[in-house]
């Protein structure tokens, strides 16, 4: 994803009045499946994902032994004993070995970035584009919750979460299919790209922080 494709000014606003695409393909996903995973997971985690409910995704914080974050993340849960993590580009090598690190050697660890690609779809008019592309699910999609869903026949986990503040979507769906995607939805002249500098803006102006800028492993700034 380029800092800006027209300018990180008009992107800004474009997202604030209605909608803007940005390729966050290049963050790091994870697979986690065990009998015992949630309660292992609590080790590493503040937010309990022993007590999060299935079909949820929350924002949470992977932590060192001293309390010191390593990342902040996504965590959602496909099932009992399946979870599904969204963690930034940067981290994604530190996050893996400490996932390794403190997991048991039963517990399936995968790391799929290379095989999913990850689009926002942010902005006040997201949910209207969508459902006019034809994923009925988001009409209905309460914030914070996930769903498996499609999109032209293409299988997509699609959850109502986002980095902007206003209301938004994630679309995780196959590295393969991820071009044909974007293209469909950029069909619609309401929705135009949006770049890195404008996500970090668009995140500043609502507060939320970043790893390696207000989050690190050494303190909170």
């Amino acid at each position: 994803m380029p800092v800006q494709y027209t300018s990180i000014l008009a992107e800004h606003r474009h997202t604030r009045m209605t909608a803007s695409i940005f390729d966050c393909s290049h963050m790091g996903q994870f697979r986690l499946r065990e009998p015992d995973v949630a309660t292992e997971l609590d080790t590493l985690l503040p937010r309990r994902a022993s007590k999060q409910a299935i079909g949820t995704c929350r924002y949470n914080f992977l932590l060192t032994t001293d309390g010191t974050v390593i990342d902040d993340i996504i965590v959602y849960r496909l099932a009992a004993t399946v979870f599904y993590i969204a963690v930034n580009a940067g981290t994604v090598a530190g996050d893996a070995d400490q996932f390794r690190k403190y997991l048991s050697r039963t517990s399936e660890f995968i790391d799929e970035p290379a095989d999913t690609a990850k689009l926002d779809i942010q902005g006040p008019a997201s949910r209207d584009i969508l459902t006019a592309t034809g994923v009925t699910t988001a009409a209905d999609l309460r914030y914070f919750r996930f769903c498996e869903t499609e999109l032209d026949g293409v299988r997509c986990i699609l959850s109502r979460t986002g980095y902007t503040g206003e209301l938004g979507f994630k679309i995780y769906v196959a590295s393969s299919a991820a071009a044909a995607i974007g293209e469909r939805l950029l069909r619609n002249e309401s929705l135009q790209p949006a770049g890195l500098g404008a996500r970090d803006t668009l995140r500043l102006e609502i507060g939320y922080p970043l790893y390696g800028h207000e989050l690190d492993r050494e303190k909170l700034r």
